[in-house]
């Protein structure tokens, strides 16, 4: 039986029978669906992201970022109602919240490698809309980890709009 669904602004999220059925679909693809979770998309200025604006040599290691609604990064307010970190991927080990873990021995590093332009993002789910206005990045100190330019962008409820983008964001130091 075919069946047909039209989402706009969502996410379709499938899940097995069982952590067995898991593991068969790893191996041999996936033939069937006992369960699906359909979730609406957050709301204008809930959702934001960083992305590389530059090619990343290997893979792009992000220790931190912070996103704050003072123009001059004071306080935190936006990042301590986040309620969902995600991202293109990541390399194994390496999740997007290791990001946001306030620790700079930790990162989330993307699942590609030699990442072309905009390829590798992450970003964050706020419980509640923010006008951003300073991002804070502590990047790999590694220049072949390292995005030369970061963009900022929101997502305003249909699509991604670029907020800024920041060119010369260097590696090993809070940019």
């Amino acid at each position: 039986r075919l069946v047909v669904a039209r989402i706009a602004d969502g996410r379709v999220t499938f899940k097995p029978a069982n952590d067995s059925t898991a593991d068969q679909i790893a191996n041999a693809g996936c033939s069937s669906v006992s369960a699906m979770t359909i979730s609406a998309l957050p709301g204008a200025a809930t959702m934001w992201r960083i992305v590389n604006a530059e090619h990343v040599q290997e893979r792009w290691r992000v220790q931190e970022f912070d996103l704050h609604v003072a123009p001059v990064c004071a306080g935190n307010a936006a990042m301590q109602s986040r309620t969902t970190v995600w991202a293109s991927g990541h390399a194994e080990g390496a999740d997007p919240h290791l990001a946001i873990d306030s620790d700079l021995n930790t990162a989330w590093a993307s699942s590609c490698h030699s990442c072309t332009e905009t390829s590798a993002w992450i970003g964050v789910v706020l419980s509640a809309r923010h006008d951003i206005q300073c991002l804070r990045l502590f990047q790999a100190s590694s220049f072949r980890n390292q995005a030369a330019g970061v963009t900022l962008q929101q997502w305003n409820a249909s699509h991604w709009e670029v907020v800024e983008t920041f060119l010369d964001t260097p590696g090993g130091v809070w940019d």
